[in-house]
């Protein structure tokens, strides 16, 4: 009789460990499908602002400032600054968002603390460019003011270097666990990017 009370007990923590693991992994598997729903929207929104930004300065603003093509630079500055308050607006939005879901009790409690490094450095990255950009963009509006300017290059300086940083912490992060065996990987399923089918 003891024999069969004991194979019961066993029988009822194997059962529970298997409950406990496969709520685990459900929710592990939620807090998956969100961040990925996240980054998508940062390169199906975000990145193409950038790129068209960065575009925009690299075969526009730039030439017309070397040339001296003083129209050409003042209309060419207009869609930059266009283009870039669309970037600022977009990439704050995608900040809040990405702040919000990092900062949950589960996120912290289900996610991989290796998971949770990159995110904040991706973090940091993101929005110390952000804050870059708009010293950059203030420094167009105020070419009457030294003092200003002067101040708006310091903090495009800072905001770069932090920026760079969280950049090269998110790469010695990324070498050391990219490669790293983790068991949870074989029973959840990650979204396929949608930003994959972009052409």
């Amino acid at each position: 009789m003891k024999k069969y009370k004991i194979i019961k007990i066993i029988f009822v923590i194997i059962v529970l460990i298997i409950i406990l693991f496969m709520g685990y992994l459900w929710k592990y598997q939620q807090i998956v499908n969100e961040g990925s729903e996240i980054a998508d929207r940062q390169c199906l929104i975000v990145q193409p602002l950038i790129d068209e930004k960065k575009s925009l300065y690299d075969n526009s603003l730039q030439p017309s400032i070397t040339s001296g093509d003083t129209e050409g630079y003042m209309n060419n500055n207009i869609k930059y600054l266009d283009i870039s308050k669309k970037y600022i607006k977009a990439q704050e939005e995608w900040l809040a968002a990405q702040r919000k879901f990092i900062s949950r009790w589960d996120y912290k409690l289900f996610a991989p603390s290796f998971i949770q490094d990159l995110s904040k450095q991706q973090f940091i990255s993101r929005d110390a460019d952000v804050e870059a950009q708009k010293a950059l963009d203030e420094s167009f509006a105020v070419k009457d003011n030294p003092l200003r300017q002067y101040a708006l290059a310091d903090t495009v300086i800072k905001e770069t270097a932090k920026r760079n940083k969280a950049d090269s912490e998110y790469e010695k992060i990324w070498k050391i666990y990219s490669n790293k065996i983790d068991l949870r990987t074989y029973f959840i399923k990650v979204p396929q990017s949608a930003c994959l089918n972009i052409n």
